[in-house]
C-alpha cells in the first residue's frame, strides 16, 4: 500500500525542459475547434533569465533559447468547467460542515476551505498533467483524480474515521497526511500550492500502467520531474505497510538537481543499479535526485529512443498476461535500457554523471553567469565560492559566512526577478 509522506516541498521557480514532453507528444487539450478562443488559468509564477549567449537560466538548469518557447506553451493550462453540480458532498455527509466541489471528466475535487475558483484551477492543472502523462505513455485514461481536501489534520482524521471501513486505513492515517478511501484521495493541506502539488503528483501516478509504476525509482522520478516542471514542489510517496524507517523530507525541488550533480560526482556512492533497485522508502534525497535526473536524461538526451524503451519494458515485464515478480521486472528494465539506449547500467551511470555536470549548475556558477561576481567585491565573492563548496561537503559555516552566503544569494534572486521573464 502506498501513501504520501507529509509535507510537500516547494520550488520557487520552475526550471526544467517541459518542452521535452511536448516535443515528443503534444497532448490534445480538450475538444476545441481550430480558431476557437481558449481561456487559461493562472497557477504559479515562473521566471526564466535570458543569458547573453541566448540561453535561458531556469533556477539551476541552463537550457537553450528555443526551449523557453515550449515552456511558455506548456504552462498554458486551459480552464475547465464543472460538469453539473455535485449534490452528495462527502465532507458534508460525514463531518456535517459546509464544503464545495467541482467535477469534470478528469477530476472530482472537494474541500472545506478552497474556493470554487481555486478548485477550478486545481482541476485544470490535474487535467493538463493527466493528458501529458497519457500522451507520454500513449495510453488511455486509467482514472480521474478524486480528492477530498480538508484544511486541518483533526478534520482529516475525523473524516477518515467516519468514512473509511478499514481499521488499517484509520490507523495508518495517523502516520500519513493523506490516504485512499476507496478511489478517493483524502488529505489535509493548508496552502493552495500544496493542493496543486498533490493533484499534479497523483495525476501522473494515477495514469501510469503497472509495468512502469512498479519500477518505483523511475515512477517517483517521473512524477517529481513533471510536478517540478509545472512550477510546484514535489510529493514524496511512502509505503506504510513495511517496517523500513521513513524520514520526512522538506526539500525544495530545485535542490534535487544540485544534489544529483554533486552526488553523481562522488567516487563513493550508490551505483545506479542500487538506486534503481531501491524500495519506495529507501529513496532518500540523494537517490531520488538521481532518479529524477535519469528521467530528465532519458526524455531529453535519449528522447528518440523513449518509445522503444517503454515498448520493451512493457513487453518484458509481463508473462502470459501477468506482471512478473521483482526479479522479472528488474530483468525487463535491464533489457529495455540495453535495447533502447544501447548501453548497460555502468555506461548509463557514466552518461548520467556527464549529463548532470553540464545541465545542473551550482549557486556560484549561476552567480557568475548572471554577472553577480562582477558586482561583488572580489574577496567577498571568493569567500562565497568557498562557502558554497563547504555547504556541499556539509562542512561547518560560521555565522559571518552564512550572512555573506545569504547576502549574495539575495542579490542573485533579485537580479533574476528584476531582469527575468515571466512564463
Amino acid at each position: 500500500m502506498r501513501r504520501l509522506a507529509k509535507g510537500a516541498a516547494r520550488g520557487r521557480y520552475a526550471f526544467l525542459a517541459f518542452f521535452i514532453l511536448v516535443g515528443l507528444h503534444r497532448p490534445s487539450l480538450g475538444q476545441q475547434q481550430e480558431g476557437q478562443s481558449v481561456e487559461f488559468v493562472t497557477h504559479t509564477d515562473v521566471v526564466g533569465y535570458k543569458l547573453p549567449s541566448g540561453e535561458y537560466l531556469f533556477s539551476n538548469v541552463r537550457l537553450g533559447g528555443q526551449i523557453a518557447d515550449h515552456i511558455r506553451d506548456l504552462r498554458k493550462v486551459p480552464k475547465v468547467k464543472s460538469e453539473g453540480e455535485p449534490t452528495s458532498l462527502i465532507i458534508e455527509k460525514y463531518l456535517h460542515k459546509h464544503s464545495q466541489a467541482i467535477e469534470t471528466q478528469f477530476c472530482y475535487l472537494e474541500s472545506d476551505w478552497l474556493s470554487v475558483q481555486e478548485l477550478t484551477v486545481a482541476a485544470a492543472v490535474g487535467q493538463k498533467v493527466m493528458l501529458v502523462t497519457q500522451n507520454l505513455f500513449k495510453n488511455k485514461s486509467i482514472g480521474p483524480f478524486k480528492g477530498v481536501i480538508t484544511k486541518r489534520q483533526e478534520e482529516y482524521l475525523a473524516l477518515i474515521d467516519a468514512w473509511a471501513e478499514s481499521e488499517r486505513v484509520k490507523k495508518q492515517a495517523r502516520h500519513a497526511g493523506h490516504m485512499f478511501v476507496g478511489s478517493y484521495r483524502c488529505a489535509y493541506r493548508d496552502t493552495f500550492l500544496d493542493v496543486l502539488t498533490l493533484v499534479s503528483a497523483d495525476s501522473v501516478l494515477g495514469n501510469l500502467e503497472q509495468y512502469f509504476r512498479k519500477q518505483e525509482a523511475l515512477s517517483q522520478g517521473l512524477h517529481t520531474f513533471v510536478t517540478g516542471i509545472m512550477g510546484l514542489g514535489y510529493e514524496h510517496y511512502i509505503a506504510l505497510d513495511v517496517t523500513t524507517p521513513v524520514t520526512v523530507r522538506d526539500l525544495a525541488i530545485r535542490q534535487l538537481f544540485e544534489i544529483a550533480r554533486d552526488y553523481l560526482s562522488h567516487p563513493k556512492r550508490d551505483t545506479l543499479e542500487m538506486i534503481l533497485r531501491c524500495e519506495l522508502n529507501d529513496l532518500n534525497p540523494e537517490r531520488l535526485s538521481v532518479a529524477v535526473a535519469l528521467v530528465h536524461f532519458m526524455l531529453e538526451t535519449e528522447k528518440d529512443h523513449w518509445n522503444c524503451f517503454l515498448a520493451t519494458l512493457k513487453r518484458e515485464s509481463s508473462e502470459n498476461g501477468k506482471l512478473k515478480g521483482p526479479e522479472g521486472r528488474w530483468s525487463a528494465l535491464l533489457t529495455a535500457i540495453k535495447e533502447a539506449f544501447g548501453m548497460g547500467l555502468k555506461e548509463l551511470d557514466q552518461e548520467l554523471q556527464r549529463f548532470a555536470s553540464t545541465h545542473y549548475l551550482y549557486p556560484e556558477e549561476i552567480a557568475k553567469l548572471i554577472g553577480v561576481d562582477r558586482d561583488t567585491d572580489e574577496s567577498s565573492f571568493e569567500g562565497y565560492v568557498k562557502i558554497c563548496e563547504l555547504k556541499r561537503k556539509k562542512g561547518p559555516v560560521s555565522e559571518k559566512g552564512e550572512k555573506l552566503f545569504q547576502a549574495i544569494q539575495d542579490r542573485v534572486q533579485k537580479k533574476i526577478l528584476a531582469n527575468g521573464e515571466k512564463f
